[in-house]
């Protein structure tokens, strides 16, 4: 009963971090700015680690109600690679935030 609880809280969440990530992206969608370049805007930075994340919280709902060994270790190495490079994200997302009132340089 325990487990089955858990793994609902785990899929809302990740449900929800995945909304919130698709909510971010679309908060400054590519088209709207051409002088930009893609990956200096920090709502899709933000939105993109978000994502990843979800896809982590799924592999590790995924993980709980795994039966045997061998399909625990699959969906943790399908799941695993996603955190540095969202981690990685949010980090040029906070240096964008930060560098948002200054020119950038041409």
């Amino acid at each position: 009963m325990a487990t089955q609880v858990l793994f609902l809280i785990e899929i809302l969440v990740a449900a929800f971090v995945l909304w919130l990530g698709l909510y971010a992206i679309t908060r400054d969608l590519p088209w709207r700015h051409e002088s930009e370049r893609l990956w200096q805007r920090a709502p899709l930075l933000t939105g993109a680690g978000l994502v990843l994340a979800s896809v982590y919280f799924f592999g590790n709902a995924m993980k709980m109600v795994s039966s045997r060994p061998e399909e625990f270790m699959r969906w943790q190495q399908l799941t695993l690679w996603g955190i540095p490079i969202a981690v990685a994200l949010f980090l040029m997302a906070v240096v964008e935030l930060t560098r948002a009132g200054r020119p950038v340089p041409r």
